[in-house]
């Protein structure tokens, strides 16, 4: 082996590039400032390049295939300052290095063992920078027309490749501000081949079927799912109508607009248009993921299917078939396919197809134009990409890192260190800001875009996917996860005005996506499609302010859709579309109260909340299971584990609210909300707060109807001191004979501001089928505290139970301090449960 260092710029297999030495199997290299190394044709030696120390360029473009074994390490410029402009420029040897690629038919295979610590490595150095560009693989065009927010259809150059059903995004190619939300992500509804147009609707959208039309307007199944304003689409091509509702009757479940409905759409499905951003003309428009348009009704039965469109797709392509059935209810499906024929949109694989289809399962394309991959296929075979991780504001952000169209594939997993796993770009990098000038941090919009990253050598752990950790103004669009580890798309520790967009993973052992903390305003996560992970599609930690989560998809999961903790209070999630799992998704006892406005909770693996269904699995609802302790009745703040869930289900004037195992929805009908045990004893199943004044009677009315059927434990109206709510009055001085629970009329309890009480009282069988109405007095106090109060089981049976009333709540004398802790319904001042009357008018 020699040590080879260039001498100018030149292409790899050319010895004057390198002085006159031509390389040679094993040889190690060194690339020197200013000097520009090109690959363009094959250079794969029998084992491999050895370390290869880029001062300079390394530059792979079209047709380089490369094998390396060893390490590819990426030094910047130090002398100067972060704004001086010390990228990399051929035939300048002041500046930095830089890692290229560019072009299509591009492969680097690494070779390696987990000693050998091998891969691309970029140093904590100024300008050092990573620029990896693969030529568009999928569908992709740009808009010929600007778009407003409310439009219905993107207006693009060529509609070529696109079909209805696909999955589009919408974005901005070129360096885009970090404080701008830009990128959309759509449905493709119809197409307009005459004048260019996408007719799209809402990513997570509404929908309801037409039973009958009559003039301007629509009857459907279900409207509370629309509202006055929105922008419906149904039917295509001479049938398809795009209309803004003018008024709902949501008794009759009629629609009207403000013209009249054309062409036949009986049976049509309404879906909601219109974008919610502007983009301008020359932004691009990708296709994500097509669609199958026959399903595969019987497994391993054909080894052909039909798609949308498969212009992108081309023999000895890779896919993966989503398992959108609801029949198959684990995580590990092994769904990938080599296209071996194609004729039209019928692709023809190597393999019968091995699960259950529907139409409308999308089909994802892992094949990329550049590739990195493991040489070998044993496990011992471990690359990474580490971009080292750095945080000095004013320098890291001068590295420029863009990952485009790229396909890692058999990554590995070292053990040497957790850095050097899969794909990991650690610290700040550049960021672009328009109003910058000339600072160098802020002209360059560092990204992970239209990446692929599958088939981890060792599969089941952590940090083998797509990891960031601790980044500043970085953006995560179009990427594909399958089969990498724990995490397909990890945010580790701090995450400062990130942005997630239409990305898509699956097959995950632990979560699709973790992020394990989100900071700064002008964050964004929209537009992700997880399915089939052994325990969360989406597991959210930390993030400590209002972090924007909406429209996402999380569909099949072993364990729960979403899991949060550490949220801040009134977080609030929109368009969340959960569907196919096993227990309800968890919020931790450390958020204070969240919100979910305009989702959908449904679940056809488990009896439907609302129609009552019996699921693929179970004919009881999905469980609650692993609520913390903290989150018992005894032990709660009045706070905990808590969700609130307005248009649930997208129904307009329907709420829910989870109180950590119990689900509580308004029945119109009943004039009262349901009652849905989620299968945990002694845990509310409502749960609130209410500030108390000193030497102030409080007494509580609760009203409960159950269901008529022995199938569960009466419930109990109960009230509690938070102050010492766990010890509720025992264990004064001892443990041993001090156990007894205390109630409000012991005067240790009146007398003291630490001693805490529970009073609680237990409905009975006179609740089956009837109202049944319990009361509770709770004796003054000389002291103000905090009362909370509500409803808990003694029972686990995760059905529905009943329903409930909104708790009354008395006080015998006016409260003479603000309520800051306000229940749902206002106080009442009265001296007993007795209901005043008053005479309006009229003679005795």
């Amino acid at each position: 082996m020699a040590a080879l260092s260039s001498t100018q710029s030149g292409n790899w297999n050319s010895s004057s590039t390198w002085g006159g030495s031509t390389p040679a199997d094993g040889d190690t290299f060194t690339i020197n400032r200013g000097h520009k190394v090109t690959v363009n044709s094959d250079e794969r030696p029998t084992n491999g390049w050895g370390d290869i120390t880029v001062y300079g360029n390394l530059h792979l473009e079209t047709n380089a295939q490369f094998r390396l074994n060893g390490r590819i390490t990426v030094w910047g410029q130090n002398d100067g300052n972060y704004n001086s402009n010390k990228w990399f420029a051929d035939g300048d040897n002041t500046t930095a290095g830089l890692f290229s690629v560019t072009g299509s038919n591009i492969t680097v295979e690494v070779r390696g063992n987990n000693a050998d610590q091998h891969g691309i490595w970029v140093e904590t150095q100024r300008f050092a920078s990573l620029k990896l560009d693969g030529d568009e693989k999928k569908t992709t065009t740009e808009l010929a027309l600007a778009i407003d927010v409310f439009d219905s259809y993107l207006e693009v150059d060529n509609t070529s490749g696109f079909a209805k059903e696909d999955w589009v995004a919408v974005y901005r190619e070129q360096d885009q501000d970090d404080r701008v939300l830009g990128d959309e992500g759509f449905w493709v509804h119809d197409i307009d081949t005459v004048n260019n147009r996408l007719y799209v609707r809402q990513f997570v959208s509404p929908t309801s079927t037409i039973t009958s039309v009559n003039g301007s307007t629509i009857t459907v199944e279900n409207a509370k799912v629309f509202r006055k304003g929105y922008k419906l689409i149904f039917g295509t091509g001479s049938n398809r109508n795009v209309l803004t509702v003018t008024s709902i009757d949501y008794n009759n479940n009629i629609i009207t607009f403000s013209s009249s409905v054309t062409g036949t759409v009986t049976g049509e499905t309404v879906y909601q248009t219109g974008t919610e951003t502007v983009h301008a003309v020359d932004d691009k428009v990708q296709k994500i993921a097509t669609t199958l348009t026959t399903a595969i009704s019987t497994a391993n039965s054909t080894n052909q299917i039909v798609v949308g469109s498969a212009d992108d797709i081309s023999v000895g392509d890779e896919i993966i078939i989503d398992v959108n059935n609801d029949v198959d209810t684990n995580w590990d499906y092994d769904t990938q396919y080599t296209v071996t024929a194609k004729s039209g949109n019928t692709l023809t694989l190597d393999a019968n197809i091995r699960y259950v289809h529907k139409v409308g399962s999308l089909v994802n394309i892992l094949t990329r134009n550049v590739t990195f991959k493991g040489v070998d296929t044993n496990t011992d075979t471990r690359p990474f990409l580490l971009v080292e991780y750095w945080t000095d504001f004013s320098n890291t952000h001068t590295r420029h890192i863009r990952l485009k169209n790229i396909r890692f594939t058999q990554w590995g997993y070292n053990t040497n260190s957790t850095y050097y796993r899969g794909v990991m770009i650690a610290g700040y990098n550049s960021e672009y800001r328009d109003n910058a000038g000339s600072d160098g941090r802020y002209q360059f919009q560092s990204r992970l875009q239209g990446c692929v990253i599958d088939n981890c050598n060792t599969p089941n752990q952590d940090y083998t996917g797509f990891t960031l950790r601790h980044p500043y103004g970085f953006v995560f669009r179009n990427n594909t996860g399958y089969y990498v580890g724990n995490q397909s798309f990890f945010q580790w520790s701090s995450q400062h005005n990130v942005k997630w967009y239409n990305n898509y993973a699956t097959r995950s052992p632990y979560t699709c996506h973790y992020n394990d903390a989100n900071y700064e305003p002008y964050s964004d996560t929209a537009y992700n499609y997880y399915t089939r992970s052994d325990d969360y599609g989406m597991l959210v930690h930390q993030n400590r302010e209002n972090i924007v989560y909406r429209h996402i998809i999380l569909l099949h999961h072993e364990q729960r859709p979403f899991y949060m903790y550490y949220a801040p209070p009134n977080a609030s999630y929109y368009r969340i579309h959960m569907d196919g799992y096993r227990t309800f998704p968890h919020h931790g006892e450390s958020n204070g109260p969240v919100n979910w406005v305009d989702c959908y909770f449904g679940n056809k693996w488990y009896r439907d909340i609302k129609t009552g269904t019996t699921g693929t699995l179970s004919g009881n609802y999905q469980a609650s299971a692993g609520q913390p302790g903290r989150s018992r009745y005894d032990r709660s703040t009045g706070a905990l584990g808590t969700g609130y869930m307005y248009e649930f289900n997208h129904e307009f004037g329907v709420k829910a609210s989870l109180f950590a195992a119990g689900l509580q929805i308004w029945d119109a009908t009943e004039s009262a909300y349901k009652i849905v045990n989620l299968g945990a004893t002694d845990y509310p199943v409502f749960i609130s707060s209410v500030f108390v004044p000193a030497n102030t009677t409080v007494r509580l009315r609760g009203f409960f109807k159950g269901e008529n059927n022995s199938n569960y434990t009466f419930p109990n109206l109960f009230a509690k001191q938070q102050r010492g709510t766990s010890n509720m009055g025992r264990f004064l001085g001892d443990y041993t004979g001090q156990t007894t629970i205390l109630t409000s009329s012991d005067t240790k309890v009146q007398n003291s501001s630490v001693i805490g009480f529970r009073e609680q009282v237990q409905f009975t069988s006179a609740c089956r089928g009837a109202w049944e109405e319990k009361q509770l007095t709770i004796q003054p106090k000389n002291s103000s505290y905090i009362l909370v109060y509500g409803i808990h089981m003694n029972g686990d049976n995760a059905q529905e139970i009943g329903y409930m009333r909104d708790i009354q709540i008395f006080f015998d004398n006016a409260p003479n301090s603000i309520q800051d802790n306000m229940p749902s319904n206002n106080i009442r001042v009265r001296d007993s449960f007795t209901l005043s009357k008053k005479r309006i008018s009229g003679r005795l």
